[in-house]
């Protein structure tokens, strides 16, 4: 097989901003309030759209049963386990939690929800919700419903670069000027506990259940390795997925196990090659490298999130 590109999927947000198109070098949709474009994903809603070569026009759920375990690998579930997206929050998103996959299954049929984000631009004052003050069921639930949560969140600075990892069961939430990309389980499963007075549904009873008072998060600086042309830094390694940040001046090389790889731009351009094949990526473009390719090269200046399932 070879390296794949997929069409962009953009939806709507009330928080969403106008900077998904220009970041993607896209004009030829209207300037709506995107707030999220989903670059890959394979749910029963939507299957991403293979955008090159002689798969061009399938979506991941057919390329899937027609190649089998030579896309996603020996053993791989039915779906892509993971879902890559770019989100623009000009505004405040909800204050939010995810549920575990025990929760998930057993409450909404679908997937609990880990995710990791990579702050690709930020305002001067922007800021992340990332966890609370340690208190009880009983005390959580009175704050919440005095709405008095807001003063008991902890929030981060952050800034272009930073890297955040946000666990199931943690409170969080994107306060606003922020485009980052997000990497998560193959889950769409959210939790609102407070919403700025915004008309949309919350979910106290479930969220109480699934916050885990004690958890915060922080800025995630990461373990680097220089080599002649690139630094690669690896940010986190979970049960969910791991991921590392390739900073390429030159050409990066790498030897791949019997599993997919997920290479997302966020800076700059270049080409990446396998088994043969070449395709050019730049800023705001996403690549899966199917299992069946033993190795694959990345050459020019550009700043790349690598992830997939961990080793």
């Amino acid at each position: 097989m070879y390296p794949l590109k997929f069409e962009s999927k953009y939806i709507e947000k009330i928080w969403g901003g106008n900077r998904l198109l220009s970041f993607k070098d896209n004009d030829s949709l209207d300037e709506k309030n995107y707030g999220e474009s989903w670059e890959i994903v394979d749910r029963d809603d939507y299957s991403s759209i293979i955008s090159n070569g002689i798969y061009k026009g399938m979506t991941l759920e057919d390329l899937k049963t027609l190649k089998g375990e030579a896309l996603l690998g020996t053993g791989s579930e039915d779906k892509l386990p993971l879902l890559v997206k770019f989100i623009d929050a000009k505004e405040k998103l909800s204050i939010q939690v995810h549920p575990s996959n025990d929760y998930a299954n057993k409450h909404e049929n679908d997937a609990g929800k880990t995710e990791a984000w990579y702050i690709i631009s930020a305002g001067p004052d922007a800021e992340i919700v990332a966890g609370m003050n340690p208190m009880s069921k009983s005390d959580l639930s009175k704050s919440i419903s005095n709405g008095e949560i807001e003063t008991e969140l902890k929030r981060i600075k952050v800034k272009s670069g930073d890297f955040i990892f946000i666990e199931s069961g943690l409170i969080h939430a994107i306060c606003g000027d922020i485009l980052l990309a997000e990497i998560q389980q193959n889950s769409d499963v959210t939790y609102r506990v407070f919403d700025y007075g915004r008309d949309r549904e919350l979910h106290i009873n479930k969220s109480i259940d699934v916050i885990k008072t004690n958890l915060e998060a922080k800025v995630i600086k990461g373990v680097g390795r220089i080599r002649y042309g690139y630094k690669k830094t690896y940010l986190v390694t979970c049960e969910e997925f791991e991921i590392a940040k390739l900073d390429i001046s030159k050409q990066f090389h790498e030897m791949k196990t019997d599993t997919f790889k997920i290479i997302a731009c966020v800076e700059g351009q270049g080409k990446i090659c396998a088994d043969g094949f070449c395709e050019d990526i730049s800023r705001g473009e996403t690549i899966l490298l199917p299992a069946d390719v033993a190795s694959y090269e990345i050459s020019g200046k550009l700043v790349c999130l690598q992830t997939g399932l961990p080793s």
